[in-house]
């Protein structure tokens, strides 16, 4: 868990992280800035936090025409997925040759991964 500078826990893992860095950068004192911030972290942290059902809502919002809507969550889906996909990649090229190959086998054969990918191709394919 990671605690804010000025005393507000405002979410879990690099999304908490953000939110607490908007908090501490900004110096945001206003509580009810504060409680605004929270809660915009902690929406972001739930659909980021159930990822493969963000994109299909997002999805269905794009079929039922709300592309911006649906185009953001599914953004939100995704964009979780490739921050821990990226701290992966980054942790397996520190530790050798070996790891890397391991994290392309998982990648590959791990249809949540796949499930990142194809999500992220198809939100760049809407119009």
């Amino acid at each position: 868990m990671i605690w804010g500078g000025v005393g507000y826990w405002t979410g879990p893992g690099i999304i908490g992280a953000i939110g607490n860095f908007i908090i501490d950068y900004f110096l945001v004192t206003n509580l009810t800035l504060v409680w605004i911030i929270r809660l915009f972290v902690w929406v972001c942290a739930i659909f980021g936090a159930f990822g493969g059902f963000s994109v299909i809502s997002g999805a269905i919002l794009i079929y039922k025409n709300r592309v911006t809507l649906g185009k953001f969550i599914v953004g939100l889906g995704a964009g979780v997925g490739l921050i821990s996909f990226a701290f992966l990649l980054i942790i397996a090229t520190l530790m050798g040759l070996w790891a890397i190959l391991g994290v392309i086998w998982v990648v590959s054969t791990n249809i949540g991964w796949m499930g990142l990918v194809l999500s992220i191709y198809g939100r760049m394919k809407v119009k």
